[in-house]
Formats: C-alpha cells, sequence, structure tokens
C-alpha cells in the first residue's frame, strides 16, 4: 500500500464512512474489528514519513472505540482492541493520556465481557 501524506484525511474519511455504513448494518464486531487493523497499518507504514496520518485517525478513533466498546460483548474482540490500543502506547504512536483515554472506554466493558465469559465456563 502507498501512502501519500498530502491524502491522510482524504482516506481517513473513507475508512471512516466504510467503519459506519458497516456500524449502520449491524455488522459482527469481528468485521469492525478489522477496521482498526486497517488504521492500525495504515499507521505504521506511514509514521516513519510524518504524523499526518497519526493525527487524522486520532481525531476519530476516540469516537470510534467508545461506539465500539459500547456496541460489543465479545470478551476476546474487545481484548483484541485492547491490546491493539497498547500496542499504540508502547510504540508511542499516541500520547499516553490518549491511550489511557481509549482504555477508559475498553475497561468497564472488558470487566462485564469477562465476567459474563468466566460464568458460562463454571
Amino acid at each position: 500500500m502507498i501512502v501519500y501524506r498530502h491524502q491522510a484525511k482524504q482516506l481517513a474519511a473513507v475508512i471512516a464512512q466504510c467503519y459506519l455504513d458497516e456500524r449502520a448494518k449491524q455488522g459482527i464486531a469481528e468485521r469492525r474489528l478489522i477496521y482498526f487493523y486497517i488504521v492500525n497499518e495504515t499507521i505504521f507504514r506511514s509514521k516513519d514519513s510524518g504524523f499526518e496520518y497519526i493525527k487524522a485517525f486520532g481525531d476519530l478513533l476516540s469516537d470510534w472505540v467508545d461506539i465500539f466498546a459500547n456496541a460489543c460483548d465479545d470478551f476476546c474482540i474487545l481484548d483484541n482492541l485492547s491490546k491493539l490500543v497498547k500496542l499504540w502506547e508502547d510504540e508511542s504512536i499516541f500520547a499516553k493520556t490518549f491511550c489511557d483515554l481509549l482504555h477508559s472506554f475498553l475497561k468497564p466493558k472488558l470487566e462485564h465481557a469477562r465476567s459474563k465469559q468466566y460464568s458460562y465456563e463454571i
């Protein structure tokens, strides 16, 4: 994938529209998680050439994570997204305060989903 810095906002807008279309179709959480991986791949491939993609997707991610966390009850999927946010924090892609905000959206749902998962296993 070739990424051009001057097209960061346009690409982010296209991916955001696809994500919102998938959400409107009540798409399954696994399919919506793919969009987070697309964002991750785009950011990692472009991070050495500038911060345009990080800024463009950073503006969207807080809303996306909040919406996703409220709509998903699957512990494994929420855990995968939490690991992705942790990766962004560890690699200093986004500021720790921003990653903490994303984790704050995920934490209550993760705990709830974990308790549901363990109650089914007993």
